[in-house]
């Protein structure tokens, strides 16, 4: 059930609903509002848009919500998740974020976000951090970036680099240049003798070329430099190379198939994806051939004599 109350130029309007199911009792399952408020001298060149909705959970007591206000070309966000039944023994209640940015669709798009895991009966921030993406893009040419800071929180005793990526690609007519970057650290253990896991992953060069028709190519070819060095509590695990990987795409109206090679190491892969949804059909590398989809055809490599 939903009652609407709406402004004369139907630009404004607030909005309470609730929703039963009969199978359960109580029958009410949730209630929540929406709204939205445009006003300004020049709703044009100047409009102040508030809008926002909040939903209460009663058989399965949780709220959420959602709330912004956008200014010229700026958007300032809140959103909420939040399990107001918990177990005792969790450690969080979910998440809270807060957020301010350009608006979505601008050429060079960035944003600042505050926020993580919260915990209710503790009252704080369990795991925040603070996020910050720039995108960049003209015809042809694209430059990603994003940062993530963590915080010290209630479980969260270090303030330190979580996640950082670099990502740029240059594309005229069938060819294409692109280069990746990343850096990730995640802890393991109880502070203060947990110990770090830092993962570098680089992609200094890919190549690609679209094969088919100028203005729909089916198949897209790639070769690419890659490497990955982890540390564990800053020693390097494994010794792995920068080493070349093929790939290829086949791209179809309702489906698509996607294979790569790496050279070095001797691994290959090859996934189909239907719409929403990418499935492995083969992984192989030296430890044998892997059928994700049907175990028993999967084989382990002969043993070296």
């Amino acid at each position: 059930m939903r009652a609407t109350v709406a402004g004369d130029d139907r630009s404004s309007n607030f909005s309470v609903s609730a929703t039963f199911d009969p199978d359960l009792t109580p029958l009410l399952s949730s209630v929540g509002t929406e709204y939205s408020l445009v006003r300004g001298f020049d709703t044009v060149l100047s409009p102040l848009t508030v809008s926002g909705r909040e939903t209460l959970g009663v058989q399965f007591p949780r709220v959420t919500g959602t709330h912004s206000v956008t200014w010229r070309d700026y958007t300032f966000t809140h959103a909420h998740d939040l399990n107001l039944d918990q177990a005792e023994t969790a450690r969080e209640s979910g998440t809270v974020s807060f957020s301010v940015g350009n608006r979505a669709g601008r050429a060079t798009n960035w944003q600042l976000a505050y926020g993580g895991a919260y915990d209710l009966r503790r009252g704080g921030f369990t795991r925040p951090a603070l996020t910050g993406t720039l995108t960049t893009s003209r015809p042809g040419q694209r430059l990603n970036t994003s940062l993530s800071y963590n915080l010290p929180g209630l479980d969260q005793p270090h303030a330190e680099l979580g996640r950082a990526a670099l990502d740029g690609e240059w594309q005229r007519g069938r060819f294409s240049v692109s280069g990746y970057a990343s850096y990730t650290r995640v802890r393991s253990g109880a502070a203060p003798e947990d110990k770090p896991t830092d993962t570098y992953t680089f992609e200094p060069l890919r190549l690609g070329v679209a094969l088919g028709k100028a203005e729909q190519p089916s198949v897209y070819l790639t070769a690419a430099l890659r490497q990955r060095l982890v540390y564990v509590d800053g020693q390097r695990q494994g010794d792995d190379p920068l080493a070349p990987v093929l790939g290829f795409t086949l791209d179809r109206c309702c489906w698509a198939m996607q294979g790569e090679w790496d050279v070095v190491k001797g691994r290959y892969r090859l996934t189909v994806g239907l719409p929403g949804q990418f499935y492995p059909l083969l992984e192989g590398g030296p430890e044998g051939t892997r059928v994700p989809l049907i175990p028993s055809l999967s084989r382990p490599a002969d043993p070296v004599r």
